[in-house]
């Protein structure tokens, strides 16, 4: 589905902490994603 402001506010977060390269520890961050929808939106 679509990404929320704050799906959007909380993946920025994430990839700060853990760098553009750690999808799949990212997506365990955002229920309901999954790495490759993270690393699309990304």
């Amino acid at each position: 589905g679509p990404w929320t402001k704050e799906e959007d506010d909380k993946i920025v977060e994430l990839v700060h902490k853990y760098g553009a390269k750690k999808w799949s520890v990212i997506a365990q961050n955002l229920p309901g994603r999954i790495g490759k929808q993270c690393r699309e939106r990304w």
